[in-house]
């Protein structure tokens, strides 16, 4: 499929957050059932990649939480993709960092949920590469980058 003529470009910073070896993600649920997401959004105009970071986990899992190192750059161009016919006007840079909740806070009840969120939920990052987890393309990566402490960006390419 070609680019629509309407398409919308941006870039959004997502949270890569683990404790107790396990991720904690966006949980949604659909026709298909329940799946799963990295916290974050979309970056404002005047608004620095990481404050996006902080403002999005804040709306999305009523929390503080804190940039760390850049871990994953994808490109996710709507299109392309099986989710098409929720939108297919969108060609997004996505940078995930990983990141930690602030000292104190605890994920909560979102404040400004995504569309289709019903809360955030901790996936063992050992069901990962079987959990309806998005990117899916990034499932084992995203394990592997975590348990080996890497601090090296990886470019996913245009993935889901």
């Amino acid at each position: 499929m070609e680019s629509p003529s309407d398409a919308r470009f941006r870039i959004s910073a997502k949270a890569i957050i683990v404790e107790d070896d396990s991720l904690l993600t966006i949980h949604c649920r659909d026709d298909d059932g329940d799946f799963f997401y990295l916290p974050g959004g979309g970056q404002e105009i005047g608004e620095t990649v990481t404050d996006a970071l902080e403002r999005e986990c804040l709306e999305e899992i009523g929390c503080r939480v804190e940039a760390g190192p850049l871990l994953f750059v994808r490109d996710y161009i709507s299109w392309n993709h099986e989710f098409v016919d929720l939108g297919a006007d969108t060609h997004q840079v996505e940078l995930m960092f990983r990141a930690t909740v602030v000292n104190g806070d605890r994920p909560g009840a979102p404040r400004v949920p995504d569309g289709l969120q019903i809360g955030f939920a901790w996936l063992k990052l050992d069901d990962l590469p079987t959990d309806r987890f998005y990117p899916q393309a990034m499932r084992t990566q995203l394990v592997e980058a975590v348990r080996s402490q890497t601090r090296e960006a990886t470019y996913l390419g245009a993935v889901n």
